[in-house]
C-alpha cells in the first residue's frame, strides 16, 4: 500500500515543480496527523514562489480544532502573501477530499 507521504514526495510535488514552479505545496506529516506542528513544506530556491497548495487531509475540517494548524500555514507562507504583495491578499488553495460541508466551502 502506498502511503499518502510518498504520493507527495513522489508524484504531486516534482508534477508541481516541473509544470506550475512558482507553487510551494504543504500538507501534516506524519499521516493521521493535524496538528500545528504536522505541517511541512515543499518549496523552491530556484524559484520565486507566488502561490502555495495547502493538501489538508485530515477531514472533516473543524475551524475549532484545525484554525491552529491553518494559522501554521500562514506563517509558512508568509513571504508569499504579504512579503513580496502587500496589497494582495488570498493567494493559495487548500486542497481536500472533503465536500459539501460550510467549513470547506
Amino acid at each position: 500500500m502506498i502511503r499518502i507521504d510518498e504520493i507527495y514526495n513522489n508524484t504531486f510535488w516534482p508534477w508541481i515543480r516541473k509544470n506550475i514552479p512558482g507553487f510551494r505545496i504543504l500538507a501534516c506529516d506524519p499521516f493521521g496527523r493535524s496538528d500545528p506542528d504536522s505541517v511541512i513544506t515543499y518549496g523552491r530556491d530556484d524559484a520565486h514562489e507566488h502561490n502555495y497548495i495547502f493538501f489538508f487531509d485530515q477531514e472533516p475540517i473543524h475551524l475549532n480544532i484545525h484554525m491552529a494548524t491553518f494559522d501554521r500555514v500562514r506563517e509558512y507562507t508568509y513571504d508569499i502573501t504579504h512579503r513580496h504583495y502587500p496589497k494582495l491578499r488570498g493567494f493559495g488553495a487548500i486542497c481536500t477530499s472533503e465536500k459539501n460541508s460550510d467549513n470547506v466551502d
